[in-house]
């Protein structure tokens, strides 16, 4: 049946990718014994301080030394195995001798080699399975790992002690540099996993060190891509250093990237009133096929689906859903493939779509909404309460993208998996709900379709850094199929999209958590996701921490107005301990309380926790326009500050204050929310250093509220 799926076996076998081609700045590490890593520079010492300088210290070799340490050194420590030079340094094809023939070749970091160290290494820990062994080996991997942890810290936040910059280094070869370090440290700890679940073992995040990858971010939009898409596809260092190296690819009907930004795609937003589906092929003039009769349909509560006569011109005959087998299609209209079953397709994308779907199933019908969801007002609500059904019971689901067909199948699977989810599919609003319902989801390639299961790495191919951070994205499609999604899960998936009509956010995700698109499409927008909310019911009481604009709404001035807001929309897998009624959410919240007191625009105040003799410090960044911009007051009255969890000395999170309304509900406090801040626990002597205009005596108490 799935006759032109092909196998995972026609794919391209390459070294996974670690890092790219990275400058060696000419450590010395042959010649010396396998020791630890805190020991790695003290062994060659001797010979360091035979190079210094009349002035004093050689930076440039201080520089040299710490990129070894962080490379070999990591490496040798981890794996507790020598690594000679020339496994990892070369000297790179096309020199500066062409130039300058007296001039040494430059030599550079590659990561061929490291895959491989990796592998043994893996074994080695499955074999020691979960003994002693095992566990003074995690033990010296964790102590290694943070060290080099603390190292880095230490050189990309605090530039004046940074080595590379000390020795003249440029910001590029300092990014390619941290970002080669940083990988490498994913890689190690990405293989770790291997050690038996029950050996404890630390996370590490190595993220800081996009703090300085702004030129690699740079380099990236001046060769094409999108500025939205570069931070999404930053998640890791690995990679954010293959996409570095990588081109994008740009829609040829599209002017480029030049007018997007960070907050949106604009080649993926359309004017629906000058919107004009294309043809397959330039210079067509076929005719376009209609599709009237889906209102039909509709309005007897049936699915539409489309069945093609092999005539020419090529005709089409429409039949009820639940009589036969059929494939739905899932496209972005940027590409040109959106209409209204009045307004039709062209009979060559008609015919292009029939061919697709008769090699993934002989005979079988198709549905799309372009031409099976109808431009009327009241018959499209029904099409849009379908519309969950629809692609549920659909026997695949075929992704159909611009982006995404610019690929072979013969191309690496990590080649193949950017191509997905750095796409036009992959970014826009209804194409969550239409991948996450499909019982099998196939892609279309440029000579081939390919299932998701197939993109997704399985074995050692899980190890591979870039293959399995890329397949994530695409993994949760799958995993949420198999279990009950949870609003954490859909905001998880939205946080990258976007929508040419906001208002259709709820409705495009009603159906994942089970709420009635009907009743929501039968609402004013703006009054969508207030009703959303409530029907969900249960929801985190992490909520209300979530940033960007809130909605307006009497009883959900908490409430987000969406969650398509990249990395801002990320709610905590905890406890859906809140409880969403028409007039505020309900929740235990850990709170200081004090006298209510006016906050007049400061963009900085303190509350002191007499119970505890803690110092809290508040800071407000979003004042004047922003604070407009986020519907957040500049001035505003509060007599309780909320935390999602307890503050750590010297810990910073966010919070909300909020002011006690009168009530007569005597369980609960409740209050109104007036602003989202930014908490921090400082030390008395910190507190004595800075000029903080107010500080408020408070208590630490743990309230039931419910926040209006």
């Amino acid at each position: 049946m799935l006759s032109r799926l092909q196998p995972p076996s026609t794919q391209a076998v390459l070294e996974p990718f670690i890092f790219s081609e990275t400058r060696w700045l000419g450590g010395d590490h042959d010649g010396y014994p396998l020791v630890s890593f805190e020991n790695y520079l003290k062994v060659r010492q001797y010979r360091s301080q035979q190079s210094t300088t009349s002035g004093g210290r050689n930076v440039q070799l201080d520089a040299a030394r710490f990129q070894a340490l962080l490379t070999f050194g990591l490496l040798e420590a981890i794996l507790e195995e020598k690594i000679p030079e020339a496994e990892l340094v070369y000297v790179q094809d096309e020199c500066e001798r062409q130039l300058d023939p007296t001039a040494l070749p430059p030599r550079v970091l590659r990561s061929r080699n490291i895959p491989s160290h990796l592998s043994r290494w893996r074994r080695r820990i499955q074999g020691l399975g979960a003994g002693d062994e095992a566990r003074h080996m995690a033990k010296r991997m964790q102590t290694t790992l943070r060290k080099a942890h603390g190292l880095l810290m230490l050189e990309t936040l605090h530039p004046r002690y940074s080595l590379f910059q000390a020795a003249g280094l440029d910001e590029r070869d300092i990014a390619q540099i941290l970002l080669q370090i940083g990988s490498l440290a994913e890689a190690l700890v990405s293989s770790s996993y291997v050690f038996a679940t029950n050996i404890p073992r630390q996370g590490f995040s190595w993220t800081f060190l996009q703090a300085r990858m702004n030129v690699v971010h740079k380099d990236m939009l001046s060769r094409g891509w999108c500025p939205f898409t570069v931070p999404m596809l930053s998640d890791t260092l690995t990679e954010l250093g293959y996409v570095s190296v990588t081109e994008p690819v740009i829609r040829e009907s599209s002017a480029g990237h030049g007018n997007c930004s960070e907050k949106g795609c604009v080649i993926n937003t359309l004017d629906y009133n000058t919107y004009e589906p294309q043809h397959a092929e330039q210079n067509c003039n076929c005719q376009i096929l209609h599709a009237k009769r889906s209102a039909d349909y509709l309005s007897e509560g049936k699915v539409p689906v489309i069945q093609c006569q092999a005539s020419s011109p090529i005709r089409i005959n429409l039949g009820d859903a639940s009589g036969m087998p059929y494939v739905a299609i899932s496209h972005v209209w940027a590409d040109g493939l959106g209409s209204t079953a009045e307004k039709g397709l062209p009979s060559c994308q008609v015919k292009r779509l029939s061919i697709l779907v008769e090699s993934l199933m002989p005979g079988g019908a198709f549905w799309i909404d372009s031409l099976c969801v109808p431009e009327n007002r009241d018959v499209r609500k029904e099409a849009i309460r379908l519309m969950a059904l629809t692609y549920r019971n659909a026997a695949i689901v075929l992704v159909i993208d611009s982006g995404i067909r610019s690929v072979s199948i013969s191309a690496p699977r990590e080649t193949k998996l950017l191509r997905v989810v750095s796409s036009g599919w992959m970014q826009r609003l209804w194409t969550l709900q239409e991948a996450v319902l499909a019982k099998k989801l196939v892609f279309e390639f440029r000579d081939g379709l390919v299932s998701l299961e197939d993109l997704v790495p399985i074995g050692e191919e899980l190890f591979s850094g870039v293959t399995s951070y890329l397949a994530s994205e695409i993994y949760r499609l799958k995993k949420h199929r198999e279990t009950q999604l949870t609003l954490s899960d859909v905001a998880r998936g939205l946080c990258w999209r976007t929508s040419s009509k906001p208002g259709d956010e709820t409705l495009a995700i009603s159906g994942l958590l089970n709420v009635d698109a009907l009743e929501l499409a039968n609402l004013p927008a703006t009054e969508r996701m207030a009703r959303f909310l409530h029907r969900v019911y249960h929801l985190p009481a992490g909520i209300i921490f979530l940033s960007g604009p809130k909605l307006t709404q009497e009883g959900f001035t908490w409430a987000p107005r969406s969650f398509m807001r990249a990395k801002e929309s990320s709610i905590p897998f905890a406890a859906y301990d809140g409880v969403c009624t028409p007039s505020g959410l309900v929740a235990q919240y850990l709170t200081l309380n004090f006298q209510r007191a006016t906050i007049d625009r400061q963009s900085v105040w303190a509350v002191h926790d007499v119970s505890q003799q803690r110092i809290y410090k508040i800071t407000d960044i979003w004042l004047d326009d922003e604070a407009k911009e986020m519907g957040y007051p500049s001035t505003y009255e509060c007599d309780h500050v909320l935390l999602p969890k307890s503050i750590a000395p010297s810990d910073t999170s966010h919070c909300v204050a909020v002011l006690e309304l009168d009530s007569d509900d005597q369980t609960r406090v409740t209050c109104r929310f007036q602003k989202r801040l930014i908490i921090q626990s400082i030390s008395h002597i910190e507190f004595g250093k800075e000029t903080i205009p107010i500080c408020l005596d408070a208590t630490l108490t743990h309230l039931s509220m419910k926040v209006t």
